[in-house]
């Protein structure tokens, strides 16, 4: 059997522009990618940040202040297939990392799983 590493990422999704750039100050490693085309108005982004746990207390606090929605929020884990040292293609076990159970221990959001 073969084991996956995994990469956490909390997303907030539907932000206008002045949340995403509030994001980006007040959270370390925060990032933002506009989700609509440019023609689009208004403009919608999605703000993403490396979930571990110095974050915690920076992203619930960003939640609470800008009064967003639990639909808004989304946690996505995703997989990277480590080689095998025999070559077989055995299913890949993707163990979570437990900052996940803390996380939705605050903001209970919808996971996402990526391979």
């Amino acid at each position: 059997m073969s084991i996956a590493m995994a990469s956490v990422m909390f997303c907030f999704n539907n932000l206008n522009k002045l949340q995403a750039l509030t994001l980006q100050r007040e959270v370390q490693s925060a990032r933002y990618l506009q989700q609509n085309s440019t023609t689009q108005s208004p403009a919608l982004f999605s703000g993403q940040i490396p979930l571990y746990e110095g974050q915690i207390d920076d992203i619930i606090s960003f939640f609470i202040k800008q009064q967003l929605s639990v639909e808004q929020c989304q946690i996505v884990i995703s997989g990277q297939k480590l080689q095998s040292s025999d070559g077989s293609t055995e299913p890949a076990v993707l163990p979570v990392p437990n900052i996940v159970n803390h996380m939705l221990k605050h903001i209970d959001c919808t996971l996402i799983i990526e391979r």
